[in-house]
């Protein structure tokens, strides 16, 4: 019925389908880790979501903010603050340097 070059090229598509969903499910749980969801917009990294009682939403941080930098350290994209958070050290206070309607503010 089908030929056998096709059948591994569905097996084949098939396997990249589940690689890239598990990567992007990926992603997403570790950036929720530290209680925002943020992602890359017109180049900026942007905070989409916010967990009420949290502590960045005890810290002020609001859904729209544009993250600019963490300690100091500019944020180049949302895997890079990821990164960043990822290797900080549990306790560790974080300086947030974000924009909010054309303010730059320190959380």
């Amino acid at each position: 019925m089908f030929s056998h070059k096709f059948k591994l090229f569905i097996i084949a598509f098939s396997l990249l389908i589940i690689i890239v969903s598990l990567y992007n499910l990926n992603t997403v749980a570790r950036q929720m880790s530290d209680e925002n969801l943020y992602t890359n917009r017109d180049d900026k990294v942007v905070f989409i979501a916010i967990t009420p009682g949290g502590v960045s939403d005890l810290a002020g941080l609001k859904v729209g903010d544009v993250f600019l930098k963490i300690n100091g350290e500019n944020v180049k994209s949302d895997l890079h603050a990821q990164q960043y958070l990822d290797n900080a050290k549990p306790g560790e206070n974080l300086i947030y340097t974000i924009e909010r309607d054309g303010q730059i503010l320190d959380v």
